[in-house]
């Protein structure tokens, strides 16, 4: 895995490599990194100038280029140097030579950068016995001994797509600064007097490498990749894995969180031959900025319940199709639990719920109302929980229900009891003297409605207020019954988050 700030990682060694001289070849190397990258090519410990590509290209081979090679790599953290590429180069006998019959001749073979080689020589292709020095003397050459060969010259020329490239006469082709235009598939035809072959070498090009982001929690990741020709095939990876169904030239991330945080590729292959992009470093930001959609949870009806976050960062929440949800903190659904058609910790089955972090019931209890046609099964409301884990909910037969809880919450982890304009916080009731608290009081649908418990032949005051510290009046009425239950309505101006009746 790749850290933001580390230095680079190679993914790709160069390889030790034998050539005659006159050839070419080739040394390659590549590393990862969530920073850019320099490279340098070493020659015998030594920087060679202008080495500075993943590829180092040696051309027409001489004995002086033999030896170990390596490239160091290096970012803004700090640097790495491959493994050392030993080349060998071989300089062969001399092709033809005419000598008088009974002279000697000596035919010799040099090979530079390897520490002990060993020779085999052949005679018409077959390997003459005791020959293993790197010169072969023959003393008194016979005629017996000739080997008679021919060798005509081979002519190369180098063609794309059917079209001959101008110049392009050896037996290799060197492109520099490849472009997607140059994709496709190059042939080289060989000829010479005694027939004409030609051999295809498909070039696929990565035009351009997907970036780096930084993004906070919760929002859309997109990379990109583009290569030619079109046939390509794409297989993105991240921190060297492959991801799976990932194989198209965009990969796109729809929420990000921490744990998507890495280094990201894509590996593009022809069918031949695969190349991987530079490394897309991804780093998710744990806090979003303030105000911004971090994740949202499509559950198909209504939340209710204000949400309730456990000890451990647990978030739970009801839902009107009657599931309780336990949510990470990352967004990801925990459990959910069919609570009978109930809301959050509440139920219209008329019971108060308490369950642990892994879903399971710790208890129950009933509610039942004194009203009749309420069915005792109306709570609608969040409970909220105090600091000694007494648990407080609200129903809708008009009062405000206290039960024992058997553990209480962490510090600051439960949200306390507050005004929701349609369930939590309804209910209220005056800090005033005891004779004058006439009971809860429910605002519902645009009226107020409270159990009035003063004797008969009395005038009530309504007040209201958004703070519990100032009272606004409102109305008064008389009470010429005793006990009963009261329904006024709402005028404008009069829907304030809290209200208390008292009596004069």
């Amino acid at each position: 895995n790749l850290d933001a700030g580390a230095g680079p990682q190679f993914v790709r060694q160069p390889r030790s490599q034998i050539a005659l001289a006159g050839n070419s070849l080739v040394l390659a190397a590549q590393a990862a990194s969530l920073e850019p990258l320099q490279y340098q090519w070493q020659f015998d410990g030594a920087d060679l100038p202008g080495a500075t590509n993943a590829a180092l290209a040696l051309t027409n081979l001489n004995l002086a280029q033999a030896g170990d090679y390596a490239v160091r790599v290096s970012n803004a953290a700090g640097s790495a140097t491959s493994i050392v590429s030993r080349v060998v180069v071989v300089q062969a006998p001399r092709r033809s030579l005419v000598v008088t019959e009974g002279q000697p001749v000596s035919l010799d073979a040099v090979v530079a950068g390897a520490a002990a080689p060993t020779y085999r020589w052949r005679w018409n292709s077959q390997e003459i016995s005791g020959a293993t020095n790197a010169t072969l003397t023959l003393a008194g050459v016979t005629a017996a001994q000739v080997g008679a060969t021919v060798e005509s010259p081979n002519s190369f020329q180098w063609s794309l797509d059917g079209q001959s490239l101008a110049g392009q006469t050896n037996s290799f082709l060197v492109l520099s600064s490849v472009a997607g235009s140059q994709a496709g598939t190059y042939w080289v035809t060989i000829s010479n007097p005694f027939g004409t072959i030609s051999r295809p070498v498909h070039l696929s090009v990565l035009t351009s490498d997907p970036a780096g982001q930084s993004v906070n929690v919760g929002a859309p990741v997109n990379f990109a990749a583009t290569a030619e020709p079109a046939s390509v095939r794409y297989q993105w990876q991240c921190n060297g894995a492959d991801l799976p169904g990932q194989t198209g030239p965009n990969l796109a991330l729809q929420r990000a969180v921490p744990a998507m945080a890495g280094a990201y590729q894509v590996l593009v292959s022809d069918g031949y031959s695969s190349l991987l992009s530079d490394v897309a470093g991804l780093s998710v930001a744990s806090i979003a900025q303030p105000g911004a959609v971090e994740w949202a949870f499509p559950e198909g009806s209504s939340f209710w319940s204000t949400p309730a976050i456990g000890p451990d960062g647990t978030i739970y929440a009801g839902a009107a199709s009657g599931h309780l949800y336990a949510f990470a903190a990352s967004g990801d659904l925990q459990w959910q639990l069919d609570l009978h058609g109930g809301i959050y910790f509440t139920a219209y089955d008329g019971k108060l719920y308490c369950l642990d972090t892994t879903g399971a019931e710790r208890w129950e209890r009933v509610i039942s109302s004194p009203i009749p046609y309420l069915l005792g099964n109306w709570l609608i409301g969040s409970p909220a929980i105090a600091p000694d884990g007494s648990v407080y909910v609200g129903s809708h037969d008009g009062r405000l229900y206290k039960f024992a809880g058997d553990a209480a919450p962490a510090p600051g982890g439960w949200p306390q009891f507050q005004r929701d304009a349609r369930h939590s916080g309804s209910l209220a009731y005056a800090p005033a003297r005891a004779s004058q608290l006439l009971g809860p009081i429910q605002l519902h649908d645009g009226q107020i409605s409270f159990d009035l418990t003063t004797t008969a032949q009395q005038y009530v005051d309504l007040f209201g207020s958004d703070d519990v510290q100032t009272w606004t009046w409102l109305t008064n009425f008389y009470d010429a019954t005793g006990p009963v239950q009261v329904q006024l309505p709402l005028g404008p101006g009069e829907n304030w988050h809290f209200y208390r009746a008292a009596v004069p």
